[in-house]
Order: C-alpha cells, then sequence, then structure tokens
C-alpha cells in the first residue's frame, strides 16, 4: 500500500527553522491532501496564526530564536490557535514531557518525520477523505 493512499482535508501549519525540513515536511503533508502553510520561526508562527485557522500545527522545538515550546505558549496564551500543536524533535521526547505539557502541546514526532509518523498523529485530529 502507498503511504500516500490516505488523504485528509484541512489546513496545516509546519514551522521549522530547517528549509530542507520544511520543505520534505511540507511535501509529504501536501501528498496527504493538506493545503499547507510554511514558517520559519516564532515570529513567522505567530502572524500565520493571526491571520488563518488551522486545523494542526507541527512545531520545531529547538529553534535559534525562540524555541517551538515558548512559540507554543504563546499561540496559547493569546488565545491564536485551539487546534492541536505537535512537537517536532531531535532530542528524545522524553526529555521534553513537563515542558510539552506545560506548553499545552498534544503530541511529539521525534525527527527524522517520516509520512508513517506524520499519519499516526493525523489520524487522531483530522477527518481522513479516502
Amino acid at each position: 500500500m502507498d503511504v500516500f493512499e490516505k488523504k485528509y482535508s484541512g489546513r496545516v501549519l509546519l514551522v521549522d527553522d530547517s528549509k530542507t525540513n520544511r520543505i520534505v515536511g511540507g511535501k509529504y503533508l501536501e501528498k496527504l491532501g493538506l493545503q499547507v502553510d510554511l514558517a520559519e520561526g516564532c515570529d513567522e508562527a505567530i502572524s500565520a496564526c493571526e491571520h488563518n485557522r488551522y486545523h494542526i500545527i507541527f512545531m520545531d522545538i529547538y529553534m535559534p530564536d525562540t524555541d517551538g515550546i515558548a512559540t507554543a505558549k504563546i499561540i496559547r496564551s493569546r488565545l491564536l490557535s485551539y487546534c492541536p500543536i505537535i512537537a517536532l524533535t531531535g532530542h528524545g521526547a522524553e526529555a521534553l514531557a513537563d515542558d510539552l505539557l506545560q506548553s499545552k502541546m498534544n503530541g511529539v514526532i521525534e525527527k527524522p518525520v517520516t509520512p508513517q509518523k506524520l499519519i499516526l498523529e493525523l489520524d487522531k485530529y483530522l477527518r481522513k477523505v479516502s
């Protein structure tokens, strides 16, 4: 079975300071049928949330200026989005458990991000169209 056979409906935001991660992750999400917006860091993510409604946000944890945990806290405190926020990390999810809970993030994906890992989270929150 083709991993991209499953399709979803919705708009997602992918926040990552790595251009490569944004391009690859964005392509995966688009192939899964989603409308994808990309943000490089905190300021772009906040602006995107002020102007758009998302069904899910994928947030890199380690970014140079403002990390993903702080960005998620800002999004939640300003009531910019009630959608699920899924952390993306290459540094072990267990060590981040308390921070993720405090930031009101809903889940975590360990890098490298794969279509299969994205699908596990998407299945929890989005409606499938096929």
